[in-house]
């Protein structure tokens, strides 16, 4: 598939370099944020400003990706946060930056993410047959975490040498340069899906999606639909139960890097060798979990993914030295992508039209479960070390993940899912 099409190949060369620009972005938002305030919760606070608004757009954001071109969204995304991330070195540079900004542009950015999100994998299953997304979700996530590792590495050393504003300019520059590419990607390709030929649609293609409510009336009424929809089929609530889960786990850990890091007297440099061994974790899992699949069925996948990442999660709370943690947070990374089986078993229950609607909706449900993991974080910072609230975020994911394990498994229904060679 990606030899073949020159679309998708555009698509993961941009999305590489976007990927590494907000990688370097995080990491100087949050040195930044701490240089502001001088606080470690003040790390979760702008991290949950940056979930707030996923938690009430996904009927809006459904709509826009269902009825729009996905790569226009991408374009008007890529413009839009680039302008944001520029506003911060500009009033840096007038003397009239303030935290109350660097909240607002986080927010933005979210607002952005929240389009971004499943426009970029509405143009994945665009590209793909139902028996290469796995694959092809797959690839998306090694690029994704490709990108991740080498802008933790670059970001770590640029902070560290040029400030957290050098990483900021680094990622405006990064998204404009994917709004160009998502803009050529619109003259170089043809979607799989307009391929398909008559009398095949989404629900011939994926049986299991024919049940779904095919004509939503409306933003808000094709939101609770999809609600209706998730919550009434049990393989999909499960399959989402367990993305959700993962996801906003991965946000926490995200939130607390930074004051677990200070608590042990280290910097951004050591933040961006933790994010690089991340990144290369998924790197990994990205390559070996269509094999897997083929040879062992899901349940490997899902089931060692979440034991996974609540033990390393753990363990990782309790390291004192660098090597150790180093090796932990790869691990982690290994293990917490097992996210990417979860989300393309879902979206294979999910006709075409509808793509959009569910992974905003499961996007808003991340950023709700998000939303109280930072807003529970920022309290307990404010009082306690951070190494509990690790410790509280891998019970949590287990009380979410183990009964859909449970219930998948007992149920047979992730052994059944097509993949092809990407």
């Amino acid at each position: 598939m990606i030899r073949s099409n020159r679309g998708y190949q555009v698509f993961l060369a941009v999305t590489l370099l976007s990927f590494m620009g907000s990688t370097m972005h995080v990491l100087a938002a949050a040195w930044l944020v701490i240089h502001l305030t001088g606080a470690d919760y003040s790390v979760p606070t702008l991290l949950l400003f940056s979930a707030l608004p996923g938690v009430f757009m996904a009927p809006i954001v459904g709509a826009v990706v269902d009825k729009g071109d996905a790569r226009i969204v991408l374009v008007v995304t890529d413009v839009v946060s680039a302008a944001a991330v520029l506003s911060v070195p500009a009033a840096h540079a007038a003397g009239s930056l303030s935290v109350v900004q660097l909240y607002a542009v986080e927010a933005v950015l979210a607002v952005c993410g929240q389009f971004y999100w499943p426009a970029s994998r509405v143009l994945v299953r665009d590209f793909a047959t139902p028996a290469e997304l796995l694959s092809a979700n797959s690839t998306t996530t090694l690029i994704y975490q490709l990108g991740i590792t080498v802008g933790a590495l670059l970001g770590g050393v640029l902070v560290s040498i040029g400030g957290p504003l050098a990483g900021l300019w680094v990622n405006a520059a990064s998204f404009l340069v994917s709004a160009i590419g998502m803009t050529a990607i619109r003259w170089i390709s043809t979607p799989a899906a307009a391929q398909v030929p008559d009398g095949t649609g989404p629900s011939a293609e994926y049986p299991d999606s024919a049940q779904v409510a095919t004509d939503p009336g409306g933003t808000w009424r094709g939101f609770v639909l999809t609600l209706q929809m998730i919550r009434s089929r049990p393989r999909i609530w499960h399959l989402t139960a367990l993305y959700l889960g993962l996801q906003a786990t991965q946000r926490l850990m995200s939130a607390l890097l930074v004051p677990f890091l200070r608590s042990l007297g280290l910097g951004a440099g050591i933040q961006g060798a933790l994010q690089m061994s991340f990144g290369l974790g998924s790197v990994l899992a990205g390559a070996v979990i269509p094999t897997i699949v083929r040879r062992f069925g899901g349940v490997v996948i899902i089931g060692i993914g979440s034991l996974g990442v609540a033990l390393f999660m753990t363990l990782f709370s309790l390291t004192h030295g660098a090597g150790i943690a180093f090796v932990l947070y790869g691990a982690l990374g290994l293990a917490i992508s097992s996210w990417v089986f979860s989300l393309t078993q879902a979206q294979l229950q999910v006709p075409s039209s509808h793509q959009g609607t569910y992974l905003a909706t499961s996007g808003s449900l991340v950023s709700l479960a998000s939303l109280c993991m930072f807003a529970t974080a920022s309290l307990l910072l404010s009082r306690i070390d951070p190494r509990p609230v690790y410790w509280i975020g891998a019970v949590v994911l287990l009380i979410v993940a183990l009964p859909s394990v449970r219930y998948l498994r007992r149920n047979g229904f992730v052994d059944r899912c097509p993949v092809a060679q990407a």
